[in-house]
């Protein structure tokens, strides 16, 4: 479809079809061409809700899908099926190799969403400081980022950083904060 909407100061024109989003304003000397829902970010929100009820292989095709949009993220969440036991069969460490190099390719993608501020992204830098993907693997700045991110009530770093206590990863062993995490 096309649309034309004049406006006091400009005229704006958006085109928009299956692939693709136009929108050119006579107010820009530029035009933003933007893909229409391809960014992956949908899909790997939507698999991302079945990953946290432990629904892993529901997950599995949304965050395939994700990834093939070349959104990061989908990329850690594939490695983290394929490379624990049972979550979508066996373990698969050839697919869970493939997964994590491309994880870490993107390290610098995941830095950058941590200025945001946003609690998902300081989780997703942490799981590269923890498992060493794009940077030396850093239980101490794991652990930093998981309780950022804790603390802003994300419950997936909850879990994380309870796990850190638990097992002194990056943190001094503590039952007490393990239980409250």
């Amino acid at each position: 479809p096309h649309t034309t909407q004049p406006n006091a100061n400009r005229l704006t024109t958006a085109v928009s079809g299956p692939q693709y989003q136009l929108s050119i304003s006579t107010q820009s000397t530029s035009a933003i061409v933007s893909p229409a829902n391809t960014s992956g970010e949908d899909d790997f929100q939507t698999g991302y809700q079945h990953y946290l009820k432990s629904q892993y292989t529901q997950s599995l095709p949304y965050f395939l899908k994700a990834a093939s949009a070349g959104y990061p993220p989908a990329y850690l969440y594939l490695y983290r099926l394929y490379d624990v036991n049972g979550r979508i069969g066996p373990k698969n460490p050839i697919e869970s190799a493939q997964w994590k190099a491309k994880t870490a390719e993107q390290f610098k993608w995941f830095e950058a969403q941590v200025a945001t501020g946003k609690a998902q992204a300081q989780n997703h830098l942490a799981w590269c400081y923890s498992e060493g993907m794009g940077a030396t693997e850093n239980k101490q700045k794991a652990f930093e980022y998981f309780e950022k991110a804790a603390k802003q009530e994300w419950v997936e770093a909850q879990t994380n950083l309870g796990f850190c206590y638990k097992n002194g990863q990056g943190v001094a062993q503590d039952h007490k904060q393990q239980v409250f995490w």
